[in-house]
């Protein structure tokens, strides 16, 4: 038995300022990717790992320093007789001048540079393959078509950064270097160790597919899980254990701006907000909700620039909706003006229960007719078998 310890898409050099909109708190995030390896390279040493995955995207390319390499090289180097396999993806790809082409990495560590998937052994009963991209875009994949691994009664694993696009996984990453549950399972892989996904993903299908997300989330809209996963492998069977790594937590709490006048009051109710949730590092999206006072005056920008600091980053959407005076807009001769007074006398006939039901269609409507992109005010709860989709 080996047993594997799994991460991808750190982007170390992640601007989180560009995330944030304020630079307040970045230079804390980028820095909380740092200790996520560190912590990934201990996890390593205590759980006394045989090898290291890294599902690509290691680092960003793009933003490339100096400094985050030897830091990469350094925490490799603490681990000299485990072997590190990575696979390279679309941010940290195997250009000429990328890290995995620089010569700063220690021995152990094994780059995989090719776009056709190439085998690395790690012992007697279990192999690993991989393929690397070779730029930033890259529309092809190695699998598929008559590709085999040798049906030795060995565990083959695929070490690999692209999208699975069936199962649910695809969504907001673009289907770069796509494969299915059938291209994994027709090649004989025993799992498929993956990144370019950032909410983790366990397929429980036979293809055995694993996605540990992203190490911590990177933007506000990444609120699923995000793991280290530890597997066990043998030719017949295969555990895994998720870990969580990162101490930079995404929280998402919503903040009411109903009767809310101005900007000191809306700060202080979104200060209680935090507090409440104990909230005081990390990142935070606060979704404004409720309706909005006619005379009220406040911007998401200013707020989220007010409560970040050196520890917390925070994002603002605002998604309350705005005060209407119903009876003014109830007169004239307009089509508006005649449905506000439809729906005004059904809300007065409707039992008390169902009076907030017109109190939304009105906002809706009035929102239709200034050209307003609608959303739901509400959701129906999800049928069992579509949580997981």
């Amino acid at each position: 038995m080996v047993t594997i310890l799994h991460f991808a898409d750190l982007h170390l050099d992640t601007d989180f300022r560009s995330v944030a909109g304020a630079a307040r708190g970045a230079n804390s995030a980028r820095r909380s990717l740092h200790r996520c390896l560190e912590r990934i390279i201990a996890i390593a040493q205590e759980r006394g790992v045989d090898a290291l995955a890294v599902g690509g995207d290691l680092y960003e390319h793009d933003h490339r320093e100096q400094e985050t390499w030897r830091f990469i090289a350094e925490q490799f180097s603490h681990i000299p007789d485990i072997p590190v396999f990575i696979a390279p993806g679309n941010h940290d790809p195997a250009k000429p001048d990328s890290l995995y082409n620089s010569g700063l990495l220690p021995d152990n560590v094994r780059a995989f540079r090719s776009q056709s998937l190439e085998a690395m052994p790690l012992s007697d009963d279990v192999i690993v393959w991989g393929a690397g991209w070779p730029d930033y875009t890259w529309d092809g994949s190695p699998l598929g078509g008559s590709f085999r691994v040798p049906e030795d009664g060995r565990a083959h694993l695929l070490l690999l950064h692209g999208t699975l696009v069936e199962g649910g996984f695809s969504g907001d990453e673009r289907d770069y270097c796509p494969f299915n549950e059938a291209d994994v399972r027709g090649a004989g892989f025993t799992a498929a160790l993956l990144g370019h996904i950032h909410r983790a993903r366990v397929h429980n299908g036979a293809s055995r597919c694993f996605y540990p997300g992203s190490t911590q989330a990177l933007t506000f809209n990444e609120t699923g899980e995000h793991w280290a996963l530890l597997f066990e492998v043998d030719p017949g069977r295969l555990t895994c254990e998720k870990i969580v790594v990162s101490d930079l937590p995404l929280a998402v709490l919503d903040v009411t701006v109903d009767e809310v006048l101005g900007e000191h009051e809306l700060l202080e109710r979104a200060r209680a907000a935090l507090a409440e949730r104990e909230v005081s590092r990390g990142m935070a999206k606060l979704r404004l909700v409720g309706t909005r006072r006619l005379d009220a005056a406040f911007s998401a920008e200013d707020l989220a620039a007010d409560l970040s600091d050196g520890d917390l980053l925070v994002a603002v959407a605002d998604e309350s909706l705005p005060g209407y005076d119903f009876e003014a807009l109830a007169h004239g001769p307009t089509t508006r003006a005649c449905f506000v007074r439809r729906l005004l006398a059904e809300r007065d006939r409707a039992p008390q229960e169902e009076k907030a039901l017109y109190q939304d269609a009105l906002v809706l409507g009035l929102r239709a007719f200034e050209g307003a992109k609608l959303q739901p005010l509400w959701e129906p709860p999800l049928e069992e078998e579509d949580k997981e989709r």
